[in-house]
């Protein structure tokens, strides 16, 4: 179903792969006042489309048992798949928190998902996946209604007006059997929209998994830095035996120091504060590259904060609702709660964020640039140079994070961060794949409301995880950060052995926060040891992820060689044998240690047990030897079965490298 001036045409790329084109057709006489629907499919139409064979059809006809994959709208938005009809609950209460999560103006049915930009469905290890190629035009959202088997196109086009034949959107339908088949096809579809290759400097001469890393100052001080500490944290950093000086400063590698949310004076007034620096960024980027690491620098470049002389001084620059009101976009209690945004359809407005980024990297020397917030410039309002929000997010971005080096000639990096992942694939090499974490794994008065965009290890391990197909095929993913730390943080040894190894699996960038002004103390020595040996063990392959279930995922590697199970439920997930045997989880447990969690006992890391699980009736001893041992044997007891079954831990990631080649799809 087809909107009457929208003309759609198709053409096969490769085999079971189809590019969709949308193209305005007609004189568009007014703007568009908001979103539109332009197409609709139900799945049996996109198998007809892809020619899949009745054979083909049958696993993917049954909602109830399929797994849903609808990405979120930016970086904090809910990045994983949902079984069945399970869906994410929806915030109550303090409803400008949305700003975090949600497209502006975005309205579902209770049956629906919102998939904005990327959308799969999968049955085992068989896809079936809707991927938009954004090359700057609306946004799309792909509204997935599981009840009827149907997907909608919407156009975010709001203000936008279209010439004709002008192309409106591209989707690319495809369908593939595994993950590591859904991911290359992935990467090779958007090969000529990523700008990855321009952080490829960070990975310097080491060939490695990792593209990037470093510390930032966020997780150890939140907004209260000033010169003295951050001139203690620079110390610490280069003299400490820490988990980012040796495997990135040690070895000569490119390595990033980054300055947090508050150096400046006000959240849009983007000069340092006074007190806090009185001999300005350009003395601490200095600082930081006289000790040999990367200066680097936050800042959200579209907020403003009402204490900013911005706001004062050019109120006329902030963005506007319909009705003449200011755009709030969003809540933050660090920045006097309400927060708005430029309206970035004005061309002064882009020229002051032009100048700005002139100064931050040629003037002061920071060459590694964290932006924040991103969302703001994707907000409707009245825009006062008219069309679309999107159109204004690229024209005043892609001057800016374009640039590849500063005046002297050295490379320049830029992280995106709360941006929307669709529009900005062809703007950011880097990004940021998930809520910020927190050294606690929830935090339960935002749980309450259904803050799905908390600050929270576990929010932040989901999207990590969820949004693993992304990394290295649109963007290099940020993870957040590690937690080494035994102060200040409630994480217990195995979450933190957890968070390590999610961001060695499915990351390309590694930053930790701890205060390196503090010496290490034995827990935090040892647990920096292990991770430097996990990183060994796991370098050199690619991995990939499977959910099994809520909060229940197999990992493994592309070369079969490592497998394992990724548990974030609060209790103990038993893995029966004949899956456990399937999916590799045998031979040299390299997660977790014995101090995150021996394999010796239920709910103590993972184990192959030997022995029936406690309260169960033991296996004759005849058939439990035989079943061990592999030869024909009386069928095993229900016991003896669970006997081999493998039990993983709450909060817990089990790794097992084994020489054996698997096939892990």
């Amino acid at each position: 179903m087809q909107a009457a001036d929208v003309s759609r045409s198709t053409r096969g790329l490769e085999e079971a792969t189809l590019s969709i084109l949308y193209r305005y057709r007609g004189a568009a006489v007014e703007p568009d006042r908001s979103s539109r629907i332009i197409d609709s499919f139900s799945v049996e139409e996109l198998l007809d489309l892809l020619g899949i064979e009745a054979e083909g059809r049958k696993p993917f006809r049954d909602p109830g048992s399929l797994f849903w994959f609808a990405s979120g709208f930016q970086s904090w938005s809910p990045g994983w798949e949902l079984r069945g009809h399970d869906r994410n609950p929806r915030l109550r209460l303090v409803r400008v928190l949305e700003r975090y999560t949600e497209r502006d103006r975005q309205r579902l049915r209770r049956s629906e998902l919102a998939a904005h930009g990327f959308a799969y469905l999968r049955s085992g290890e068989r896809y079936l996946a809707l991927f938009s190629r954004n090359r700057g035009g609306p946004p799309v959202t792909l509204r997935i209604d599981r009840r009827r088997m149907r997907i909608a196109v919407e156009l975010h086009s709001d203000g936008a007006r279209f010439a004709e034949g002008e192309p409106l959107a591209e989707l690319v339908l495809l369908r593939r059997d595994g993950y590591f088949a859904l991911r290359d096809a992935a990467a090779a579809l958007f090969s000529d929209l990523t700008v990855m290759r321009r952080a490829d400097f960070l990975k310097g001469a080491e060939a490695g998994p990792l593209t990037s890393g470093g510390w930032c100052s966020w997780y150890s001080h939140y907004t209260a830095i000033d010169e003295p500490t951050i001139r203690s944290d620079l110390e610490g950093l280069a003299a400490s035996p820490n988990l980012i000086r040796e495997l990135f400063a040690s070895r000569g590698r490119p390595t990033i120091f980054q300055l947090d949310d508050g150096w400046q004076r006000a959240v849009g007034d983007w000069d340092p504060h006074p007190q806090r620096f009185p001999e300005g960024m350009r003395r601490i980027a200095e600082l930081i590259a006289s000790k040999g690491f990367l200066p680097g620098l936050w800042l959200a470049p579209f907020a403003v904060a009402p204490s900013a002389r911005l706001f004062r001084e050019h109120r006329d620059w902030l963005l506007r609702s319909e009705d003449g009101r200011l755009v709030r976009a969003g809540y933050n209690p660090d920045w006097e709660r309400l927060f708005y945004c430029l309206d970035l359809s004005r061309e002064e407005v882009r020229a002051y964020l032009r100048e700005l980024f002139d100064r931050i990297i040629d003037e002061w020397g920071f060459r590694y640039l964290k932006l924040d917030f991103l969302y703001a410039g994707m907000l409707n309002g009245r825009h006062s140079g008219g069309g679309g929000a999107y159109r204004w997010y690229r024209e005043a971005l892609e001057p800016i994070v374009s640039r590849e080096r500063n005046r002297s000639g050295e490379p320049i990096a830029f992280l995106g961060c709360g941006a929307p992942l669709e529009s900005s694939v062809s703007l950011f090499g880097l990004m940021r794949i998930g809520a910020d974490t927190k050294a606690a794994w929830d935090q339960p008065d935002l749980k309450a409301i259904a803050h799905m965009g908390r600050p929270a290890a576990h929010i932040n391990l989901r999207d990590t995880i969820g949004r693993a197909f992304m990394n290295r095929t649109l963007y290099y993913a940020d993870p957040d950060v590690v937690f080494l730390r035994s102060a200040r943080g409630r994480l217990t040894r195995s979450e933190k052995e957890l968070i390590i190894a999610a961001a060695l699996l499915f990351g390309s960038q590694l930053m930790t926060s701890d205060d390196y002004r503090l010496s290490l103390e034995d827990e935090e020595g040892a647990l920096t040891r292990w991770a430097l040996a996990l990183a060994e063990r796991l370098s050199g392959r690619d991995y990939g992820a499977v959910m099994i279930a809520a909060d229940l995922w197999r990992c493994f590697s592309r070369d079969g060689e490592v497998g394992g199970i990724i548990n974030l439920r609060s209790r103990s997930a038993r893995i029966p044998a004949p899956d456990a045997e399937r999916w590799g989880l045998s031979g040299e447990l390299i997660a977790p240690s014995g101090a995150g969690g021996a394999p010796t006992s239920l709910g103590k890391g993972a184990e192959v047990r030997a022995q029936p699980a406690e309260g169960r009736r033991a296996a004759p001893a005849a058939a439990q030897a035989g079943f061990e041992a592999g030869r024909a044997a009386p069928v095993p007891t229900r016991a003896a079965r669970r006997a081999r079954d493998v039990i993983v831990a709450p909060h817990c990631a089990s790794l097992w490298l084994h020489p054996r080649a698997n096939d892990p799809l």
